[in-house]
């Protein structure tokens, strides 16, 4: 009876590793012959926008600017990861695409290793063949950009989250917690996800208590200290509380102000250039206010209640109209 219950879990095994091992290397096929075919593209060789900040902002790390004059306006780990990658290969931007198609097909696996956990070896198939087909991640693993690293960060955030969640231990939990971080340095919206995760932890009912209190205070921990380099680097470089970067309210005007129409539409006054971006916001919340200097949280909640504004006037244009 033994024998035969394990046969099929073994087995089961085995067609996983199989499916994980023929993932990873279609990934690996499919990003090198993507990699072969953009290579000299004038659009991807120019450092476009987003791309010749990061660039910049990399280069100046690695000067020696760990600190610059201004707090985090862009999300703020992939210009110290880039730093990192031109200190060990020099400055090259085709180095850092190469590595970022690398995350790329660790992140296939990490979709494989996740559909399993969450559905069996189906929802894992599935998983790797939607990811596979997926070419906006080839495209963005192509270009200097943030977003192969915070996939491949988000994901092994949520491996960490589901082994915590196996056990009551809490370092799973303060790894769990440090993984979000991480992955939060990246895109500063997960913050939101933060508190969510830790209700849950929380309302573990079979879980004891005092269980549940280590447990989402090794969390708390683990992510608090991953951020709290970003949040002292603003202190340090304008006295001002900003846990992460002060975009979130220009985000949200973005794509709820007056003009926005249901898509993404930036102020008139406001250049969608890195190096123009965040002073352009400044200047004109200085210009609507008619103040003559406002910190980096204040600049932020201006622009969530410019936001909001926009959404409540929409509301009772419609309401009018009605």
């Amino acid at each position: 009876m033994g024998g035969s219950s394990a046969t099929p879990a073994k087995s089961e095994r085995g067609r996983f590793w199989a499916l994980l091992g023929l993932s990873v290397l279609a990934s690996a096929l499919l990003r090198l012959l993507y990699f072969w075919t953009v290579e000299g593209d004038l659009y991807l060789s120019s450092l476009p926008v987003d791309a010749r900040a990061y660039h910049q902002k990399a280069l100046r790390i690695l000067s020696g600017e760990l600190v610059a004059e201004r707090a985090f306006y862009q999300d703020p780990l992939y210009p110290y990861f880039l730093s990192l990658l031109y200190g060990l290969a020099g400055p090259s931007p085709w180095a850092a695409r190469a590595l970022q198609m690398l995350l790329g097909v660790f992140s296939t696996g990490l979709v494989v290793t996740l559909g399993m956990r969450l559905g069996g070896l189906r929802v894992a198939a599935l998983s790797a063949l939607l990811y596979l087909a997926t070419g906006l991640f080839y495209f963005y693993e192509g270009v200097l950009g943030k977003e192969a690293l915070g996939i491949f960060l988000l994901l092994l955030g949520q491996i960490a989250l589901f082994r915590a969640a196996a056990t009551t231990q809490p370092r799973h939990w303060l790894l769990a917690g440090a993984s979000m971080g991480l992955a939060t340095l990246t895109r500063g919206n997960l913050l939101a996800m933060a508190p969510v995760f830790l209700v849950y932890v929380l309302c573990q009912r079979a879980w004891a208590p005092a269980l549940r209190l280590r447990a989402g205070a090794s969390y708390i921990v683990g992510f608090a200290l991953l951020i709290a380099p970003a949040t002292l680097h603003n202190l340090l470089a304008e006295d001002d509380l900003v846990l992460l970067t002060f975009q979130g309210g220009p985000n949200f005007y973005y794509g709820n102000g007056p003009r926005a129409k249901g898509g993404f539409q930036n102020p008139e006054r406001v250049r969608l250039i890195p190096q123009y971006e965040e002073l352009d916001f400044r200047q004109e919340a200085l210009r609507r206010s008619g103040r003559e200097s406002m910190s980096p949280s204040e600049v932020d909640r201006f622009w969530l209640r410019e936001g909001l504004q926009a959404i409540a006037t929409s509301i009772l244009d419609v309401l009018g109209d009605a």
